[in-house]
């Protein structure tokens, strides 16, 4: 199987996600100059942190992720107590806001 092969050591991982109707998020890119780069798979904005990244997936009707520090932590964190390295990522925590 094809699969196998390529995903080697990760088939069971795959399995068990499909068994758990987990989805697989890919960052990838198509570099063929046949394929129609702007009418294919479905969106899915990868970690939004501002309220006008909601409302555009809320008006168009796609799919978006949102990552657990960006819920937990505001932009004090990364300096509360001094630099707080373990808080920083990319992108960077917003000011406090209700969405």
């Amino acid at each position: 199987m094809v699969l196998q092969i390529f995903f080697g050591n990760y088939f069971s991982v795959l399995e068990e996600m499909a068994e758990l109707n987990l989805p697989l998020f890919v960052h990838g890119e198509v570099t063929n100059s046949s394929v129609d780069i702007f009418d294919r798979e479905k969106v899915l904005m990868e970690h939004i942190t501002t309220a006008d990244a909601v409302k555009f997936v809320e008006s168009c009707k796609e799919a978006a992720t949102v990552t657990p520090q960006h819920l937990l932590l505001n932009r004090n964190a990364l300096f509360q107590g001094g630099l707080q390295p373990p808080n920083y990522c990319l992108p960077l925590v917003k000011r406090e806001t209700i969405v």
